[in-house]
Formats: C-alpha cells, structure tokens, sequence
C-alpha cells in the first residue's frame, strides 16, 4: 500500500476507538428506529404506508451493512498499525496508508448519510406517530 502519511500509533488507535464507538451507536439506533418502524407497521396497513416501511427497512438493511463493512476495515486497519508497532519496537508513528485515507472518507461520508436517513425517517414518524 501507499504511505500518505505519518501518525503516531496512539492517536491512530485512538481515531478507530472513535470510529468503532460512533459505528456502535449507529448501530444502536438503527435498532430503535426498527422498533419505531414496527410500531408503525402494527398500526398501520394502508398500501401506501406499507411501501414506505419496506422502503425504510431495507435502507435500514443497507446501513447495517455498512456499518459491519466499516467495522470490519477498521479492525483490519487496527491490526496493522499494531503489527507495524510490534516489528519496529521502538517505532512511534504509523505510515498511514490508502487504506486509512479511505476509512476516513468513508466514515464522513457514512456520516452524512446516516443523517439524511435518519432526517428522513424523523419526517416519516412525524406523518404516521
């Protein structure tokens, strides 16, 4: 892989503790909006309302799916600054490579559209609650 550049170990460690912990409440609320969407479904069984719920069930799939491929990386990510850590035993710093770069991107990217589900289903709650 590419090496873009150096950080230390310590604060790569650190910015995968953030990321795993955001990815678990992702996780978390997705859990609770499917309950919301359950909620919703046992109320409601108009043909229209029904699409919408299969629509925001499979987004919530889609997520959930994301999240475990994220968490995935970043473990993977984890070991090999570890590893690095452990060749080079007085090594400090982590040569962060284009697989970190990517994590970074797709955890903004995630991110942003973790908002956007969750704005929209905030207005779905908001027509059917």
């Amino acid at each position: 892989m590419k090496i873009i550049h150096k950080k230390g170990i310590g604060e790569v460690h650190f910015q995968h503790t953030i990321w795993m912990n955001q990815l678990t409440f992702y996780k978390e609320e997705l859990k609770i909006f499917q309950t919301r969407l359950e909620e919703i479904a046992s109320k409601n069984t108009g043909k229209d309302i029904r699409v919408s719920i299969e629509q925001f069930q499979n987004k919530f799939v889609i997520q959930k799916n994301e999240i475990d491929k994220l968490e995935h990386l970043i473990h993977i990510n984890e070991d090999e600054a570890v590893n690095s850590g452990k060749i080079h035993i007085r090594r400090i710093d982590y040569e962060a490579t284009e697989q970190y770069i990517y994590i970074r991107n797709a955890m903004v990217q995630f991110e942003k559209l973790s908002k956007e589900l969750k704005d929209n289903f905030y207005l779905f709650l908001s027509q059917w609650m």
